[in-house]
């Protein structure tokens, strides 16, 4: 039968709703195959989902639909799931190949966000069974085999970012996982819930012991591993978090993220030296990406080669402008070597890219200072430690890199 209709809300002088079925002519065509026509079973009854989202970044919301399947057909042979991109005028494009979408299990509820928190739209589908855009359920830990229906997502750190969850309190989910893993102590999928309700909630010690016994019942499991080396940069325990990426790389091969994560870590320990490989690699995975760049400047500053150093933040500026970070520290850079001016010009921009970037603000006290321009000094080192207290306990980008 076909999906459903496009319904075009209308709005009547006496307060009154009404729809219009707009889907002829409009190019959404997909056909959704969802059971038998005897419906024997409840699966059969309960439809399918869909989500709406700009996936092509052109401020309009493009469409993706939730195809079924039958118990009849094998995964393999099943109908997929469409995505149509709005062209406008209520006219869609289905480009569902061209994104890489080519979903073959049982579709149920669908939902978009930016799971990765890298500024591109996502999407989570709920299965029974099995721009653009590549599966990663395995490395999320979100392969589940039995019968998904909706999906929905909560901000999991406090700072909208999406997390998909089955309850709203972190800490009635750890009472209630922790009751069940009780019961069943080597079940690797209940602790690698467990730990991931207890890092939502912060509590990064509980979250590390967690996700021990996950890779102690599961040493495949490279999402473990990932969370592993996480919850330890976040705790600054350099050497565990070390192992946990090496073992997180060695299974998911060599990743940006991870190479990124480890550099962090190395450059922390400190190993210099081991950093700047490790960010270099990552740089030539991702030459298009500001974020090595930067990482190679931080690596060079602590061994205080700042002109080298001074040229991998312009890179990494110029790369990716939307990123304070390299802002700042050229910003730092300038006021070392007395271009008081210059300095404040960089600076200026990083607080204007990134108005909660704390550490620009305390670069800018300075050069206020310096400039004689006490006033604004005094402000800018009242609003640097107002943004410090209020970012106390937020990981990092290289923490959050460690789990993609």
């Amino acid at each position: 039968m076909p999906f459903g209709a496009l319904l075009l809300l209308l709005w009547s002088g006496e307060a009154q709703l009404r729809f219009v079925d707009v889907v002829e002519g409009s190019g959404v065509d997909l056909v959704t195959t969802f059971g038998s026509e005897e419906k024997r079973y409840i699966i059969e009854y309960t439809g399918t989902g869909a989500a709406l989202t700009d996936y092509d970044s052109d401020g309009d919301l493009d469409l993706y639909l939730v195809n079924g399947s039958s118990i009849e057909l094998p995964q393999a042979g099943s109908p997929t799931d469409r995505l149509y991109r709005n062209d406008g005028g209520f006219r869609f494009t289905d480009v569902t190949d061209a994104a890489g979408l080519r979903d073959t299990g049982w579709g149920g509820g669908a939902l978009a966000g930016d799971f990765d928190n890298d500024g591109d739209p996502d999407l989570l589908v709920t299965n029974f069974g099995g721009g653009t855009f590549r599966d990663v359920s395995a490395r999320s830990g979100l392969v589940e085999k039995r019968l998904g229906r909706g999906a929905a997502t909560i901000p999991g750190d406090g700072h909208s970012r999406l997390d998909p969850s089955s309850m709203g309190e972190f800490e009635e989910a750890i009472a209630d996982y922790r009751r069940v893993a009780v019961l069943d102590p080597e079940d690797s999928v209940l602790h690698r819930q467990l730990g991931a309700a207890f890092a939502g909630a912060k509590l990064f010690l509980p979250a590390i012991e967690a996700f021990q016994r996950v890779v102690a019942a599961a040493p495949e499991d490279v999402a473990a591993w990932r969370q592993l080396g996480s919850g330890n940069l976040v705790l600054q325990r350099w050497e565990p978090a070390i192992v946990a990426l090496e073992r997180a790389m060695d299974l998911a091969g060599e990743e940006g993220g991870l190479l990124l994560a480890l550099g962090y870590a190395h450059e922390r320990k400190p190993d210099t030296e081991r950093a700047l490989e490790l960010n270099r690699r990552a740089a030539r995975l991702a030459p298009d990406s500001g974020r090595p760049h930067y990482r190679i400047g931080r690596a060079l500053m602590a061994q205080g080669k700042l002109e080298e150093a001074e040229k991998a933040f312009t890179k990494s500026a110029s790369l990716d402008p939307k990123m304070p970070e390299p802002l700042g520290f050229l910003g730092e850079i300038q006021l070392k070597r007395g271009d008081s001016d210059l300095a404040l010009a960089t600076l200026e921009r990083a607080v204007e890219v990134d108005p909660e970037y704390f550490e620009a603000c305390y670069h800018l006290a300075q050069v206020y200072r310096r400039m004689g321009r006490g006033q604004e000094a005094q402000k800018a080192l009242a609003r640097y430690e107002e943004l410090k207290r209020k970012k106390r306990g937020v990981p990092s980008q290289e923490e959050v890199l460690a789990l993609r």
